[in-house]
C-alpha cells in the first residue's frame, strides 16, 4: 500500500469542527481507494485537517429520463435563487465578533485497515491519476457467457422447457415465475457450438418462446472524491430541514436493489423491513455500495437520510462473480429482485447501476410503472461521450445525474436527453459497512437522494404514479446550465422542499 503525502491543509468548514492531521488517501493498484476518516483528537485540540487533494470514490448509476408534459411550475414564494442556496452563500459581514455556535454531532471517526483482496477487487476499475473517465464494459462482455433468458406463457406446461433445450442444444439452469408479466422465465445454458446469436435467433422463431435474449450483466458505478466538504451538505442544498416539517417518508417502502447492506449499522437500525438475497451462494457479507445508498435514503443515527421514517426493503442483487472481478448482477437475478420486491409492496425501486439495453428489465419496470411503482435509476458515470446508460434510458424510469456542492456536474456523469434530474452526489458522506461512514461520490449516490425525496412526496399523496413524480420534481428543481431543461442537469437540482410546496399548489388551483 502506498500513502499518498501530496496533502494541503484546509480551514474548518462552517459548524464543523476541525479533524486532526491524518486523513490520507490510499492506493491500491493503481486505482483509486474510499476515502478514509482519520483518528479523533482530544475535544482540546483543533489542529487544522490535512486532505488528500485527489481521492477517487465509488460512483452508482441510475435511470432513464422520463418524458413528462410538464406540470405547470408553481411560483413559489421566496424561492431561492441559486446563489442564495443554504450552505453555498456568502456569510454576512458582521462589525462584531459573533460567538461560535456548538459544533454539530459529527459520526465516529473511524480507521479502516489497509484493504484486503476483498475490498481491492471492487476497486480495480475505479478511474485513476491521469484517466479520463471510469472504463466502461467491453461489448464482449456485456452478457454471461453462454447463457440465454427464454420468457414462456404462464400456462406453458414444464415439459416445454426439456423440449426446447433438446430441440435447441441447451441445458436448463434455473426456472423462475413473474406474475408481473404472466410469464415463466428458463434460464438456458447453451451446450452446441453454435454461437449466442444463432441460438437466439432460433428461439425466436419457436412458436413456444415469447421472448428470448442473453443474460446482461449489470455493473455499479461509482469515481473519484475529493474530501473536505462539510458533512451532509446535500440536505441543505435540497431544503431538507424546510421538507422534514412536512414529510419524513411514513408508510412509504423503498426497495433497494444492490448489494448486501450492514443491517447491524448504528445508523440503520429499525430501517429495513424485510430482506431478500435474488443471489443465494454463501458469501452474504456487507459491502459499502449497498450500505451507503440504503443510509443516504434512510439512515436515522449519527447521520439522518433523506426519508428518515421510510421502510427499507433490502435486495441483494450483486456478487463478486470471479475473484478480481467487480461485483455484478445480470438480467436474471434482476428479473427475480424485481418482482419480489414490487410482490412487497415496494413503491420505489432504487437502482444504483448500469447495464446494456435489456428488453426483459425494461418489460418488468414497465409492468411496474402501470402499477404505480416508480423506478429511479442512475445516469451513469461513462463520461460526457458514453451511450445512453440502463435502466435509466427506459422511459419508465427516473434518470438521475450527479452534482458537487456549488452545483457543478460531476465529471464523470453521462450525458443524454434521457437525463430527468440532478442531485448531490459527489463527496456524499455515508455509513459504510462494519458500522463506519466514509466520503463517497457517483449517480449511484444522488439516485438514492431522489428515492428518498420521492418517498417524502409519496407519504403526502400515496396514489402517485412516475409521470406525476416528474412533473412534481421538475416544478421545484432549481434550473441549471441552459435554461430549461438540458441533456446535462436535465430539469436542474432536485429541491425537496420545493416540489412539496409545488404539489400544495396543485392541489389547491384543483380545488
Amino acid at each position: 500500500m502506498a500513502v499518498s503525502n501530496n496533502t494541503r491543509t484546509a480551514p474548518p468548514h462552517r459548524g464543523i469542527p476541525s479533524r486532526p492531521a491524518g486523513r490520507a488517501a490510499v492506493w491500491l493498484g493503481g486505482c483509486a481507494a474510499l476515502m478514509l476518516l482519520g483518528q479523533a483528537s482530544p475535544a482540546s485540540a483543533e489542529p487544522p485537517v490535512r486532505l488528500a487533494q485527489f481521492v477517487p470514490e465509488v460512483q452508482l448509476q441510475i435511470g432513464p429520463s422520463v418524458r413528462t408534459p410538464g406540470l405547470k411550475r408553481p411560483k413559489i414564494p421566496g424561492r431561492t435563487p441559486t446563489s442564495r442556496v443554504p450552505g453555498s452563500s456568502r456569510p454576512p459581514k458582521v462589525t462584531a465578533p459573533v460567538p461560535p455556535r456548538p459544533p454539530p454531532r459529527l459520526p465516529p471517526v473511524v480507521t479502516i485497515p489497509e484493504p484486503g483482496p476483498k475490498r481491492a477487487r471492487y476497486l480495480t476499475s475505479l478511474p485513476h491519476r491521469g484517466q479520463r473517465e471510469p472504463a466502461r464494459l467491453p461489448v464482449a462482455e456485456q452478457s454471461v457467457p453462454r447463457q440465454v433468458v427464454v420468457l414462456l406463457g404462464r400456462d406453458q406446461p414444464e415439459s416445454v422447457d426439456a423440449e426446447l433445450a433438446r430441440a435447441h442444444g441447451l441445458e436448463r439452469v434455473e426456472t423462475q415465475t413473474l406474475p408481473l408479466l404472466d410469464a415463466r422465465a428458463v434460464l438456458y445454458r447453451i451446450r452446441s457450438q453454435r454461437s449466442e446469436q444463432r441460438v437466439v435467433a432460433a428461439l425466436s422463431s419457436d412458436a413456444r418462446v415469447r421472448e428470448v435474449q442473453l443474460n446482461y450483466r449489470y455493473r455499479h458505478q461509482s469515481g473519484p472524491t475529493a474530501p473536505g466538504l462539510a458533512a451532509q451538505y446535500g440536505h441543505l442544498k435540497v431544503e431538507l430541514p424546510g421538507a422534514h416539517r412536512l414529510a419524513q417518508g411514513r408508510n412509504v417502502i423503498v426497495a433497494v436493489i444492490d448489494s448486501s447492506v450492514d443491517l447491524a449499522h448504528p445508523d440503520l437500525q429499525g430501517a429495513v423491513a424485510r430482506t431478500f438475497d435474488a443471489v443465494g451462494g454463501q458469501d452474504r457479507s456487507p459491502d459499502f455500495h449497498g450500505t451507503a445508498v440504503a443510509g443516504i435514503i434512510r439512515a436515522r443515527g449519527v447521520l439522518e437520510g433523506v426519508a428518515p421514517q421510510a421502510s427499507l426493503l433490502a435486495v441483494r442483487a450483486f456478487q463478486v462473480s470471479q475473484a478480481g472481478k467487480l461485483p455484478e448482477t445480470s438480467s436474471w437475478i434482476l428479473l427475480r429482485a424485481i418482482e419480489w420486491a414490487v410482490a412487497n409492496d415496494a413503491k420505489i425501486l432504487n437502482l444504483s447501476f448500469v447495464g446494456p439495453r435489456d428488453p426483459a428489465i425494461q418489460t418488468i419496470l414497465r409492468a411496474a410503472a402501470q402499477r404505480r411503482v416508480v423506478a429511479v435509476a442512475a445516469a451513469g458515470n461513462g463520461g460526457p461521450k458514453a451511450p445512453p446508460a440502463f435502466p435509466a434510458a427506459y422511459p419508465e424510469v427516473i434518470a438521475v445525474t450527479a452534482v458537487d456542492e456549488r452545483d457543478r456536474l460531476y465529471q464523470y456523469a453521462n450525458r443524454g436527453e434521457y437525463v430527468a434530474v440532478a442531485a448531490p452526489g459527489v463527496d456524499i458522506l455515508a455509513p459504510v459497512e462494519k458500522g463506519k461512514h466514509s466520503y463517497l461520490s457517483g449517480t449511484s449516490f444522488a439516485t438514492a437522494y431522489v428515492s428518498g425525496i420521492i418517498a417524502l412526496l409519496m407519504e403526502r399523496d400515496p396514489g402517485l404514479d412516475t409521470n406525476a413524480v416528474v412533473d412534481l420534481i421538475a416544478a421545484g428543481a432549481q434550473d441549471l446550465g441552459p435554461k430549461g431543461r438540458d441533456q446535462e442537469f436535465g430539469a436542474g437540482r432536485i429541491n425537496a422542499l420545493h416540489s412539496l410546496q409545488a404539489m400544495a399548489t396543485a392541489r389547491a388551483e384543483q380545488r
